[in-house]
């Protein structure tokens, strides 16, 4: 495979930046074009041992991209239990970072969250306070993200509903607002004619004060 892809990175090199200091500029052997499409199967391909490794260890894996998910069930009231998992998890953390280490990987530390899904009335019995990560100890967060999503302890998805609500809060508010400026507009022929046609004038049954105010009827 290395061979069929040679002439890809033909008179390619690269050098590290950092700061105002350069390395020695070093020539590429062997590569594939960014964006090309063959790079995500090889992708696969070259971080697929870190799966074996993670189910060597009993853990459950699940893959998307450069994102990896270690997850196993455990009995938060059984402390042989939980300390069992703690010390599978860290071990499977330490071999997938020699893993990585020695295929010119990185395990993004700042990166790494733990979280434990359970009832809100064992959230105080586990006793897995955190897990350490290259000597770095990690505790267990209130949320994490997950594809774009945000998943709570309990699983219940309130938090990231809650966000979701704030973030569109000003694009519907500029929407509602749009709307009034665009009515006003069309009530008093300034907006083009589509939008004039399309206000209802409210016409009500007997007289009221308000008859000439002039109030729109609700669209079906």
């Amino acid at each position: 495979m290395a061979v069929i892809f040679d002439p890809l990175s033909n008179r390619r090199s690269q050098r590290v930046s950092i700061d105002d200091a350069f390395s020695l500029v070093a020539t590429l052997l062997f590569g594939i074009p960014q964006g090309s499409v063959i790079g995500l199967i090889l992708f696969s391909i070259y971080t697929l041992p870190i799966g074996d490794i993670a189910r060597a260890h009993g853990l459950n894996v699940n893959f998307y991209a450069d994102d990896t998910q270690l997850y196993m069930a455990f009995h938060p009231t059984d402390h042989e239990d939980t300390t069992l998992i703690l010390i599978q998890v860290e071990n499977c953390i330490k071999y997938i970072r020699i893993r990585m280490v020695e295929n010119k990987l990185k395990l993004s530390d700042d990166k790494t969250e733990v979280l434990i899904l359970t009832f809100k009335l064992q959230r105080s019995i586990h006793c897995i306070s955190q897990v350490v990560v290259r000597r770095a100890p990690i505790a267990p967060t209130l949320t994490v993200h997950n594809l774009g999503a945000m998943f709570d302890q309990s699983f219940t998805m309130d938090v990231f509903v809650k966000h979701i609500c704030k973030a569109a809060y000003f694009p519907l508010y500029n929407i509602i607002f749009k709307v009034l400026l665009l009515t006003s507009k069309a009530l008093n022929n300034l907006a083009t004619d589509y939008l004039t046609l399309l206000l209802d004038t409210y016409k009500p049954q007997r007289q009221l004060r308000s008859s000439d105010s002039y109030l729109l009827t609700v669209p079906d």
